[in-house]
């Protein structure tokens, strides 16, 4: 992962697994080659590869002052998944989180969530915008461009409620493998 995988991708790209979280449900791509740290090579699963993902993001973690984070003090965390995530795909993806110690043990304390990424980009919007220009029974479009794909999906809000939403996917678009990864190029 980071930059090594960067390096190996120019040199042998057939043993770089790149864009795993596209890849969670494509059980055809479940064994694939990872470089790790010190450039061993070893087969891995695409839910493994976000696990370990998940593991050095964590671990790059800085506060403000640039000291790592005190995971003692993290008293909950949210995970983002795409709309059009498969149920199988968002499986693997609790089964990676759970492999990661700080994730695990906000999850034995069910204080680790997954939520849909346009949920979390709509709640977003409603801190930062306001809530007063929406209310029962609108609905809303979310585009999210995301680095691979781009999903467009239809909310309803069907309770604004005093602190949080309840919401509603009524629809969800095709899957499109166009991101910010295909602009770049």
């Amino acid at each position: 992962a980071g930059e090594e995988a960067e390096k190996k991708l120019e040199s042998n790209p057939e043993q770089v697994l790149k864009e795993s979280k596209s890849r969670l449900s494509e059980y055809d791509l479940l064994d694939m080659m990872v470089l790790f740290p010190g450039g061993e090579e070893i087969k891995q699963a695409a839910w493994e590869v976000s696990s370990i993902v998940l593991k050095q993001a964590i671990a790059r973690m800085e506060d403000s002052d640039d000291k790592p984070v005190d995971f003692s003090e993290i008293r909950g965390c949210t995970i983002t998944f795409p709309a059009s995530f498969p149920y199988t795909a968002l499986g693997l993806t609790k089964r990676a989180a759970n492999l990661v110690d700080e994730l695990k043990k906000l999850n034995e304390n069910e204080r680790l969530h997954f939520l849909p990424e346009p949920i979390a980009a709509f709640i977003g919007m409603l801190e930062s915008e306001g809530r007063s220009e929406f209310q029962n029974g609108d609905t809303v479009l979310v585009v999210d461009i995301g680095a691979g794909t781009t999903d467009t999906t239809i909310i309803e809000i069907e309770e604004m409620g005093d602190s949080f939403p309840t919401l509603k996917i009524l629809e969800v678009g095709d899957h499109v493998l166009q991101g910010g990864n295909n602009y770049d190029r």
